[in-house]
């Protein structure tokens, strides 16, 4: 994925559009597009905030609301996949509290919510969040 995918994934606020551009030219991680038939239907990626290898911060974006459990399932092969290549060690997400369906996909690729209670204001847009890891 590259600067040039950020259209495809159909982000709500600016905010998100421009932290994603941050990370691809600062080259944080890797990130991937989920395409079928050139129309992309989900992205994930990695951000590596000191160093490649070790622990990571993960993102997902589902794109294209079908298909879902599919999608979720490549997920879960990409996160072992990337976990092995790049050598992490813990990968870790925000989750918006308010986002029944992202905890159990979170739950569903083998992420634990280690903030039962939430986070406070942890998103920009002042919702409280969870965060849940999963460790290799």
């Amino acid at each position: 994925m590259t600067i040039d995918d950020v259209p495809k994934l159909k982000l709500d606020e600016d905010w998100m559009r421009d932290r994603f551009i941050t990370y691809f030219k600062a080259n944080t991680g890797p990130a991937f597009v989920i395409e079928e038939r050139g129309k992309a239907l989900a992205a994930f990626g990695a951000l590596f905030e000191w160093k490649w290898g070790g622990p990571c911060e993960v993102w997902f974006n589902l794109i294209e609301n079908r298909r879902t459990f599919d999608v979720v399932r490549m997920f879960k092969r990409l996160i072992v996949g990337l976990a092995g290549k790049y050598e992490v060690t813990r990968m870790q997400a925000i989750i918006k509290c308010d986002s029944k369906i992202n905890m159990r996909w979170m739950k569903f690729l083998g992420f634990e919510n280690e903030t039962p209670n939430g986070m406070k204001k942890k998103l920009p847009d002042g919702r409280d969040a969870y965060l849940f890891a999963r460790c290799f």
